[in-house]
């Protein structure tokens, strides 16, 4: 979302329909039934189970260091925490099931729900690094 729709929405507490959301970026994605809201939820939560959790969990840590760091140091920072995750078991995982052609079996996936599964199931990975 641009600042200035930001400055303008926050100050006008303007109400936002979906499409409204979408357009301006408050939104991801847009259902209009219950079961097109669920289809997209496990598409989201297959995405997320089909990343690793330690590469996921780098990412967020070096996006939260956006706007603190030079943009040079935060270039070489994300380059060192992923160099660093390619080196663990989840790296060497990710890489052989690339060139095997197949999932990665991560070792935490045990502790997420299934991705088809749009029960309404508690989603979290635990993950440390």
């Amino acid at each position: 979302m641009k600042n200035v729709e930001t400055v303008r929405l926050g100050l006008t507490s303007r109400r936002l329909d979906g499409v409204q959301a979408l357009h301006v970026g408050v939104a991801h994605a847009l259902a209009n039934t219950g079961e097109e809201l669920e289809a997209e939820l496990a598409r989201l939560l297959a995405d997320i189970c089909s990343r690793g959790p330690l590469a996921c969990a780098a990412t967020k840590a070096i996006m939260h260091r956006v706007g603190e760091m030079p943009s040079d140091s935060l270039t070489d920072h994300a380059d060192w925490r992923f160099r660093e995750r390619n080196r663990c078991a989840e790296g060497i995982e990710r890489q052989q099931a690339i060139l095997e052609k197949r999932m990665a079996n991560w070792p935490s996936r045990a502790m997420a729900p299934d991705p088809a599964d749009t029960t309404g199931a508690d989603f979290r990975l635990q993950a440390s690094g």
